[in-house]
C-alpha cells in the first residue's frame, strides 16, 4: 500500500468540489476547491492501519514539556482564530485537514517497514514513465491522453491558450508536463527527489543500489532539464556543483569534468526563451501580497484563502490571471498572519537546528527554500505537498543522514 502511494505521488487523478468561495469573477478556481485525490484515499487507509503508532508519536515528550505545551497551545489558539476569521472558513478547515494528512504521512513513512531497494525501484519506475511521457509531449507538441488520463495528464497542445512553451533558435517547443499541472512543478518535484538520492550516504554507488541510483539521477536530470524551469535548473546546477566539490578525490580533472558537463547542459536549457512577462507578473503578485499582508497583519486571510483576497485586485493583463504570490514565505505570512507565522517559524527552526550537519536534509531544505522564493507550489499543489513529508520521512530512516 505504501509503495503504491510512492508510485502515485506524481499522479493528479482527482475530483474537485467547487463551492461558492471557489469561484472568482465567475470562473472556477482549482486551487480554491476542496479536492479528493487517489493518493488521499491511500493515505486514509494507511492512517487507519497505523493509527496506534500515530497516537504514540503524537505524545509530547517530558523534556521541556511546559515550553512545548505553551507553544502548542498558542499555535492552536491562533490557528482557531485564523480559521474563524478566514475569508472562507470552509476552505481553511479543508487546508487544515490537509496539513494533518501531511504530518500523518511523515510519521507513517518514518516508522513503517519499507525496503530501501523497493523504494528506489518505485521512484525509478515512475520517473522513467514520466520521462517517456514528457518526451512524447515535447516531440508531438501535445498531450497523449488515453491511459495517461488516469494518471492525471491534462489535455493540451502547443496552440492551447496559456500553455507553457519556450522558443529555441526560433522554434516553439512545448515544455514537459508529464502528469503534473505545470512544467515548473515537474522540475521542482524531481529536483527534490534528485537531492534526496544524491546526498543520501546509504544510496552510494558502491553498494547494490548504485545502478538504480545512477539511472534515477540521469532520469531525474533529464526531467528537470525538459521542464525548462529556470529555477529548478539553476538549483540543479548548484546542488550538482556542491556535491562534486564535497567529494574527496585526488583527480582534479575528474572533478572539473563532473561539474562542467551538467553545467553546460543546464546552460543550454537556461538559454530557452519562455514567457517574457514572467518577471513582471511575479513582481505584481509580490506587490499585491504585501498589500494583503498589511491589511491582515494579525490573523491573516485564512489558511488556503489567499486567492480570494488576490481576486479583489484589478488584473493588469488582457486575460484572466489569478495565481498565488510566487513566494511561499509571503504566501504563508498573508494566510497565517504575523503571530502564527512567527510561532510556526520558531518551531520549524527548533526542528532544523539539530539536523544542520546533515548534507541530505540541508540539500532538501535548500531545494524547498530556493524554489519557494520564486514559486508557490510547495504549499498549493498536491504532488509537491505530499513529496515533502515523504522525502523527509525517508531521510529520517536512513543511516548517516541524521
Amino acid at each position: 500500500m505504501c509503495l503504491l502511494l510512492l508510485f502515485l505521488l506524481p499522479a493528479q487523478f482527482n475530483t474537485f468540489f467547487f463551492i461558492p468561495d471557489s469561484i472568482i469573477h465567475g470562473i472556477p478556481i482549482d486551487l480554491l476547491a476542496p479536492a479528493l485525490y487517489v493518493t488521499d484515499i491511500l493515505i486514509v487507509v494507511l492512517i487507519i492501519l497505523n493509527l496506534p503508532a500515530l497516537i504514540k508519536a503524537s505524545r509530547v515528550r517530558r523534556p521541556h514539556l511546559m515550553r512545548k505545551a505553551l507553544i502548542l497551545t498558542l499555535v492552536s489558539l491562533f490557528l482557531i482564530l485564523n480559521i474563524a476569521t478566514s475569508l472562507s472558513p470552509l476552505i481553511s478547515v479543508y487546508k487544515f485537514l490537509k496539513v494533518v494528512e501531511l504530518i500523518a504521512i511523515f510519521w507513517i513513512i518514518r516508522t513503517i517497514k519499507l525496503n530501501r531497494n523497493h523504494v528506489i525501484s518505485v521512484f525509478l519506475a515512475m520517473a522513467l514513465l514520466q520521462l517517456g511521457l514528457s518526451l512524447a509531449q515535447i516531440i508531438g507538441g501535445h498531450s497523449l491522453q488515453g491511459i495517461f488520463y488516469l494518471l492525471g495528464e491534462r489535455s493540451f497542445s502547443l496552440s492551447t491558450p496559456g500553455i507553457a512553451k519556450v522558443s529555441m533558435q526560433g522554434v516553439e517547443i512545448l515544455r514537459a508536463y508529464g502528469t503534473f499541472p505545470h512544467p515548473n512543478v515537474l522540475g521542482g518535484f524531481y529536483l527534490l527527489l534528485y537531492s534526496f538520492v544524491l546526498f543520501t550516504p546509504s544510496l552510494s554507488s558502491q553498494n547494490r543500489f548504485g545502478i538504480q541510483k545512477n539511472i534515477f539521477i540521469i532520469t531525474s536530470t533529464l526531467l528537470i532539464l525538459f521542464s525548462f524551469s529556470k529555477v529548478a535548473i539553476f538549483g540543479f546546477a548548484v546542488l550538482t556543483t556542491f556535491h562534486v566539490l564535497r567529494k574527496k578525490s585526488s583527480c582534479m580533472l575528474c572533478k572539473l569534468s563532473s561539474i562542467m558537463v551538467p553545467l553546460a547542459l543546464a546552460g543550454v536549457f537556461l538559454l530557452a526563451q519562455g514567457d517574457v512577462e514572467t518577471i513582471g507578473k511575479r513582481l505584481w503578485l509580490a506587490t499585491t501580497s504585501l498589500m494583503i499582508i498589511r491589511e491582515h497583519l494579525f490573523t491573516g486571510v485564512g489558511l488556503g484563502a489567499y486567492l480570494i483576497a488576490q481576486g479583489q485586485f484589478p488584473i493588469p493583463y488582457s486575460y484572466h490571471f489569478l495565481q498565488p504570490v510566487h513566494n511561499i514565505f509571503l504566501l504563508l505570512l498573508a494566510e497565517l498572519g504575523i503571530p502564527l507565522f512567527s510561532l510556526l517559524s520558531y518551531l520549524l527552526t527548533q526542528l532544523i537546528v539539530p539536523l544542520r550537519k546533515s548534507p541530505a536534509i540541508m540539500a532538501g531544505l535548500f531545494v524547498i527554500a530556493f524554489i519557494g522564493m520564486f514559486d508557490h507550489y510547495w504549499l498549493t499543489i498536491e504532488q509537491t505537498m505530499l513529496l515533502i513529508p515523504v522525502v523527509f520521512g525517508l531521510m529520517q530512516r536512513e543511516r548517516g543522514v541524521i
